[in-house]
This record gives structure tokens, sequence and C-alpha cells, in this order.
């Protein structure tokens, strides 16, 4: 029978740590988690990425996985019926860029939204095919919430993870991002479980999780690049676990884990680990199977550009905005747990010790010469799970301590103990729910009350400081529906792709939505000041993206119509246009 190392069951906090009943509670809160994405999807459009076609990607990957037909791959032939349907934009009329460059859109999120698609829409049609697609992040969140509760209560206690999983799913950058990205989110929970099974494999020293971990090391790579970073990760956590010396325990576990190496099954699974991801990787992302090894070729040479185009300076900016663009008790209570866990002996310290790596790595990684960072923390959210974990041990401390005061203190009964204790949790979190809610579905422009908001972030000329991905266009377009005049004309600032992807079904049909940016400047000084008909322009600004004609736009002189606010800054804004001769006033 195969040797197995048990972790001891965390101690008995205040009566809570049993397991059943925190299970069900992050059961049922990953039930209302979903519940609630599919009821908001709607609210929430497409981010400038998906608007040049990764979605289109998506589907022909899908097809191409479910059929076997070797001819969905070939990007230039229209094969999908599905986009002639009359609530459906056509994505291969408008995805010239994502098929000339394929090499640099990651295939596994988008071919889980086009599997989501398929069921929601084109099967049961209970909803849009942009909701759709979108809501396979939201099982995906769903997936990672219970697979991190299941591994805090191994290596922490139920309740713990119980609070990390609520810490993960009311984030609002994280709330936001799963409602239109499908490559970041897809990559965090894949990143987030590569880790989660590794950490298990040191602990169990089973060929099962070495294969298991390998797995879900491909499907990461398939997701995105960023899974490269999980082997520095991995490595030193694996140092770590070897090295550690807090206690005996520790010492007796890794003599048997070192000695576990030579058995057959173990060192098979290692020899069969890169095997495993290269073909998982490879199936999960149908492009590099299209033309191998070319495209992959053309993919590494893509991520050696991208990699070296930042500044040659180290970068403090990305630990900065970690501290702005998150919620402050969430922030105070992972640092506070993080740092109990570190001063405790046995198995907090090891866990604070393992997961300091999943932190440093990735923030490391952009801060270091030459690396790019840019739209907010979306690059790197994978620290945000090590963070939740260390929140809800922060958070459990605490309320083994209040515990503690009332029965000793004031002699409270235990049922009132419960009563207060959850009051002192919901406080925890009501702020942040609150403010999800007061500016729902604009979640994604963030920035913690602390810092001061959107208004401050944009006063301080931030990058990326309001709507940096075009995702409010939906809703912008939803208002020029109800309120424009018949025959009006739209422009758009920035990212106008984003409004042309969907607005054969978005926006209303007599409405004309004109492309200023091929005028030349004479002739868009024409359109914009003498064109037929009612003119508005929308303006979504990101500094360093507005157009060139845009600083030298009389926009003082035009009738703001619409805006929506945040923190008393800017998301985005609508304009009347005056025609010549006359006043917008």
């Amino acid at each position: 029978m195969e040797e197995s190392f048990t972790e001891p069951r965390p101690p008995r906090l205040l009566s809570q740590s049993v397991f059943f009943p925190w299970g069900v509670f992050v059961l049922a809160s990953v039930s209302l988690y979903l519940f609630l994405f599919f009821s908001t999807a709607p609210q929430y459009g497409i981010n400038f990425d998906e608007a040049q076609g990764e979605s289109f990607l998506g589907d022909r990957y899908f097809a191409f996985l479910t059929t076997g037909d070797h001819a969905y791959l070939e990007l230039e032939k229209p094969m999908l019926s599905i986009y002639h349907e009359p609530d459906h934009p056509d994505y291969h009329a408008r995805s010239g860029y994502a098929r000339k460059n394929v090499h640099h859109i990651w295939g596994l999120g988008h071919t889980l939204g086009a599997a989501t698609k398929w069921l929601l829409y084109t099967k049961l049609r209970v909803t849009d095919p942009t909701s759709a697609q979108h809501f396979s992040q939201a099982l995906l969140m769903g997936l990672l919430s219970i697979a991190l509760f299941l591994f805090a209560s191994r290596w922490s206690s139920p309740l713990s993870g119980a609070i990390a999983v609520l810490f993960l799913l009311v984030h609002p950058l994280l709330w936001s991002h799963a409602h239109y990205n499908a490559k970041d989110v897809p990559e965090l929970v894949f990143y987030s479980l590569t880790l989660c099974a590794f950490l298990e494999g040191l602990l169990r020293r089973s060929w099962r999780w070495v294969l298991g971990t390998a797995f879900l090391f491909g499907l990461s790579l398939a997701a995105k690049a960023n899974a490269l970073f999980l082997i520095p990760t991995a490595v030193l956590m694996t140092v770590i676990f070897f090295l550690w010396r807090g206690d005996l325990h520790y010492r007796e576990l890794a003599l048997k884990s070192r000695a576990n190496f030579g058995r057959h099954s173990f060192v098979i699974a290692l020899l069969l680990a890169p095997l495993v991801t290269a073909l998982t990787a490879m199936i999960a992302w149908p492009y590099l199977l299209a033309d191998f090894p070319n495209g992959l070729l053309k993919h590494i040479e893509f991520l050696q550009e991208r990699g070296l185009e930042g500044t040659a300076s180290w970068k403090g900016f990305p630990s900065y905005l970690l501290l702005i663009t998150s919620p402050v008790l969430f922030l105070g209570l992972a640092l506070f747990g993080g740092v109990v866990s570190l001063m405790q002996k046995g198995r907090p310290r090891l866990l604070a010790l393992l997961l300091l790596p999943w932190i440093v790595v990735p923030l490391l990684r952009v801060s270091l010469p030459y690396a790019k960072d840019f739209d907010g923390i979306r690059h790197w959210m994978e620290i945000l799970v090590p963070l939740a974990l260390f929140a809800g041990v922060g958070t459990e401390v605490l309320l083994r301590r209040l515990s503690l005061f009332l029965q000793l203190s004031l002699r409270m009964a235990p049922p009132l103990r419960r009563i207060v204790q959850t009051i002192f949790v919901l406080s925890i979190f009501a702020p942040t729910l609150e403010w999800n809610i007061r500016n729902h579905p604009f979640q994604y422009v963030y920035y913690n009350a602390l810092f001061g908001g959107l208004g401050a972030a944009q006063a301080a000329d931030l990058p990326e400081a309001g709507d940096y991905w075009g995702i409010s266009y939906r809703n912008a377009v939803g208002w020029l529906n109800v309120h424009a005049p018949k025959n009006s004309i739209l422009y758009v600032a920035f990212a106008q792709h984003v409004v042309h992807y969907t607005e054969e079904t978005w926006l209303r049909p007599d409405i004309r939505r004109r492309n200023i940016e091929r005028l030349a400047p004479e002739t868009r000084k024409r359109a914009l000041s003498r064109g037929k008909g009612p003119q508005y322009l929308l303006v979504a600004e990101r500094k360093g993206h507005l157009p060139k004609w845009f600083p030298d736009f009389p926009l003082h002189e035009q009738e703001k119509v619409h805006e929506i606010q945040v923190d008393k800054g800017t998301v985005y804004a609508i304009y009347r246009l005056a025609k010549s001769g006359e006043s917008a006033q």
C-alpha cells in the first residue's frame, strides 16, 4: 500500500471549525455568486481585446474540438452559421486582427466561453451570446472557490477557507473582470489550481498529484503565458518545503518525501509530467496543433517582444497599484494574517512561507527592468488568491480573540456570541459590498476609499484610471438607443472598434456610427461641425490612447448630455456636438 502523509486536523476553534457547515456555506455562496453573475452579465460589455476577434477564435477552436474537422482551423473561411442569427454579431466579419495575429491570443478561455455559449445560447436560448460566453468565467470562479476552500481546510481551517472565498468573490476588480475577461480570469483560476495541486503533491507524495499538477499546468499555459512563472514559484516552494527547519514533524515529513522519490510510480510520473503538460496545452489551444512547430515559434517570438517593451528601470508602481485598488480591510487582514502565521510554529508558519513566492514572483515579474505593466492589476491578479488565504487566517484569529473576550470578560452566552461574531464578519465585508452595489456595473474603475476613489486617481493622472477597456460602451449605447433622436450620428473617441464589433445587435439601426479616424483632418473638422443630423461623441478616457485629433477638439464648447461618474471620477461621457454657427449651450 502506498505510503501517504495525513496532515493533522485543524484545532477546533469556537466550535465553528467543523467542516460540514462551512462547506455548505461555501456551496451556498458559490450558488449565489453564479445566480448574481447570470443575472448581471447582460449589463457588462466586451473589452478592447475581445473586440479584436478573440471570441471568434474561441468559437472556431470549440468547433474543431467537438467535430474534429480541421477546416475550422482555417480561419479565413467563414464556416459558422451561428453568426447569421439576428441577435448574434458577425464575429468573422469583424475579426481581421485576430485572424492575422492568432499567435498573440491564447485560446483556452475563449474556447470555454464558446462552450457555455453553445449551451446557454445555441441550445437553451436563455441569454444573449455575449453573456452566455462570459458565463464560463463564473463557472471557473466557482471551481476555484470550492478548490480553495478544500485546500485551506487541509492546510489551515475550514473557517479561514470560507472567509478567503468570500474575499475573492466580492473583490470589485475580480468580480468585474470575471464578467468579460476571458484571458486573465481563466489564467488566475488554473494558475491557482496548479499551485494548490502542487502543494498537495508535496504533502501526499503521490504520482496522481504529480500528473494532476502537470495537467493543470498545461491548462494554465493554454490560458496565458503567465503560467511560465509557475516554474520559479514551484521551485521556491519546493526549496522552502524541504529546507524549512521550524518543526521536527516537518523534518520527518521531508525525509519521508525524499525517500519517496525512489518509488517507481513516482519516478515514472515525474518523467511523464512534461509530456502531459505539453499535450494538454496543445489540445486546449488548438492553434498550436494547426501549424506545429511554426505556431509555437511565432508565439515565443511574440512573448520575447512583448516581455521587453517596458522601461529599463525598476518599477514600484505595481506595488503601489495593489495598495490603492484593493479593499483596505482585505489588505489589512491579509497583512495581519501573514504576520500572525509567520510568528506561529508548525503548519501556520509553513503555509505562510509557501504562500510568499505565490505573491512575490508575479509582483516581481512586472517590477523588473524592461517589463511592461498596463491595465491595472489584471496581468497579475494571481496574487489575490494567497492574499485572500492570509486574510482568511487574519479574520479567523480576530474571531477567536473576540470569542474569548465575549466569553471570559462579558460572560456572554454562546448563541449571543455567535450573533456578535456574525455581525463582526458582516462589518468586514459590508463596505465592499455596498460599494459594489452602489456602483454597479462599473466596478472595474475601483480605487479604494483610503486613496480617494476614481476621482483622486484621475486627478493624479494615473494610467488607466477609468474605463481603460471600453467595457462601459454597452451601457453607453443603451443610453443612446433610448435618448438619441432618429438618424443620429455617433463618433467614438477611444476604441471605437468595441462599438463596431457589436453595433449590428446592440446599437439602434438608425443610429450611424462613423469612423472619424479614417477621415483626413479637413474632412474630419467639417464632419464634426457640419454633419447632417444630430451628432454625438462618446468619450471614455484612457491616458495615452485618445486619438491625435482629440486634444485640439473644443470639447468644452459641446453639450454634455450624459455622464457616468464613480467616486467623483468619470467613467464615460456623451456629448452632443454643436453644428457650425450654433452654440451647444
